[in-house]
């Protein structure tokens, strides 16, 4: 008799593994993975996470219940999985001037600007003529990579053996 958790089921192996599943698996390798209870609570957020978007992105190939029964006999969690996490530090309340250093700076054409209808007329005209700007020159860098597809097209269909 095979020594899983999903044994007793007869379910079969192909099956589609649900959401709960996978996050069983994700807590077993934060467990895994974590020295403290704490961390192994992040971790499973984070292990959750990974899995989740690796399913979604091999929808063709999902993970399956057997797939889920192999997950809970490993002793170490996959590198694919490993791989995946960036280790942040805990937040803590207080800032050093370390720390604040190398925090990235705010650009301030990222800082919301004031509404349209708040705004006055000339500056209204500068940001009109600023988006204008952006949008010819992305104008023409579309028209660019038309023509460059327009001749790559042309060049296929004339020597297809190429």
């Amino acid at each position: 008799m095979v020594n899983n958790k999903f044994a007793i089921y007869n379910v079969d192996t192909n099956r589609k593994a649900s959401a709960k599943q996978i996050y069983a698996v994700a807590r077993h390798f934060a467990k895994l993975q974590s020295k403290t209870e704490a961390e192994a609570f992040r971790l499973t957020k984070v292990f959750g996470a990974i899995m989740m978007k690796f399913n979604a992105e091999h929808c063709e190939t999902p993970i399956t219940h057997g797939d889920i029964a192999k997950f809970f006999e490993l002793e170490k969690v996959p590198a694919k999985f490993v791989e995946q996490i960036t280790v942040q530090a805990p937040k803590t309340s207080t800032k050093s001037k370390a720390s604040a250093k190398t925090q990235p700076k705010v650009e301030k054409e990222k800082v919301s600007q004031p509404k349209a209808s708040t705004q006055s007329v000339e500056d209204f005209k500068a940001r009109l003529n600023k988006v204008e700007k952006n949008i010819e020159a992305h104008n023409k860098r579309l028209a660019s990579m038309d023509a460059k597809l327009d001749i790559l097209m042309a060049f296929l269909e004339t020597n297809p053996d190429a």
